[in-house]
């Protein structure tokens, strides 16, 4: 099977950690991760608050998942300053004038340029600081499952 891309908007924290924490409590909650759901991010199950699952914890759930990952954002456990597995790296400002022309990247340039995320390896993420008037607005996290 191939791996399956997901990403995710939530609003800009001083401390990114806190911002992932709260992401993948909200996405374990609404029960938007794989086995529960085929396709969590297709289905966007992250809208509801009813899980039909019977998990305690995110490490459960990935104990139970292994080498093929939950195709979400709990597969991910740190924010990182480089590319490897269960990590979200962080872009710097060069990556981001690389990628946006700007050091400061909206959503809209994002939207214009979202190929850049099809060159992930299976079992990473990325994520940066989306602005808005110059000002810090949100994250965007994006990855690919591991199968």
């Amino acid at each position: 099977m191939g791996a399956f891309g997901y990403w995710y908007y939530v609003p800009f924290e001083e401390e990114i950690e806190k911002a992932l924490e709260k992401l993948k409590l909200r996405e374990f909650k609404a029960g938007s991760f794989y086995p529960n759901v085929f396709f969590p991010h297709m289905e966007n199950q992250s809208e509801k608050e009813n899980p039909d699952h019977s998990f305690n914890s995110i490490s459960e759930v990935r104990k139970s998942v292994l080498s093929t990952g939950t195709r979400s954002i709990l597969d991910i456990d740190a924010i990182s300053n480089e590319i490897k597995y269960n990590s979200a790296k962080l872009l710097s400002s060069e990556e981001n004038i690389e990628l946006f022309g700007t050091e400061y990247p909206t959503r809209e340039e994002l939207d214009n340029n979202f190929d850049f995320i099809h060159e992930l390896e299976r079992g990473t993420a990325i994520c940066l600081v989306l602005y808005k008037e110059f000002k810090p607005n949100e994250f965007f996290f994006a990855g690919y499952s591991f199968d």
